[in-house]
């Protein structure tokens, strides 16, 4: 079942997966400033600011959804600002990656995710990506993990395909 909590699971699952995030943190900015013992690269989540149960697929929830991947950069580094924020964006696009992994229960509506750059005036030092995109939960069964695809009929009544073998799951 695909809460809130388990999306933030899951982002910190990928955290832990994907070498380059040093750090993941789930609540807003401030846990960035406030938390003096994060090593950067940091993995981001904020808190979903709405849900809405979609109307045609019962089953799944969609979730309006930010993530950043935040580092620091000096003006004296080696490294150009763009530099940095093409290595975050190839973070951010392997947390992507990370998170279809499970078609089954997270999906990205319409396959359509948007970056922003940003780097905070007053801080010469932190650089983000910002990447925002509707996540598609999968919020029926509680009991076991759905294995498949999800097929609507026509009467709406809605089964699970069994990977390979087109069983329907009931």
């Amino acid at each position: 079942m695909a809460q809130i909590v388990d999306i933030k699971n899951k982002f910190s699952t990928i955290a832990t997966t994907i070498t380059d995030i040093q750090t993941f943190m789930f609540d807003a900015f401030s846990m960035v400033n406030s938390n003096r013992s994060k090593t950067y690269p940091v993995l981001l989540l904020k808190v979903p600011e709405t849900a809405t149960k979609t109307t045609v697929y019962g089953d799944w929830k969609d979730y309006n959804i930010e993530f950043f991947v935040l580092d620091t950069h000096n003006q004296t580094d080696t490294e150009t600002r763009e530099e940095v924020w093409d290595r975050l964006q190839t973070i951010s696009e392997q947390v992507i990656i990370e998170l279809k992994d499970t078609p089954n229960i997270y999906r990205i509506k319409d396959k359509q995710v948007n970056f922003d750059y940003g780097y905070d005036v007053l801080n010469d030092k932190l650089v983000a990506v910002k990447a925002s995109l509707t996540l598609s939960a999968f919020n029926c069964y509680t009991a076991f993990t759905p294995t498949g695809d999800y097929l609507l009929l026509e009467n709406g009544f809605g089964f699970l395909l069994e990977n390979g073998d087109n069983l329907l799951l009931g």
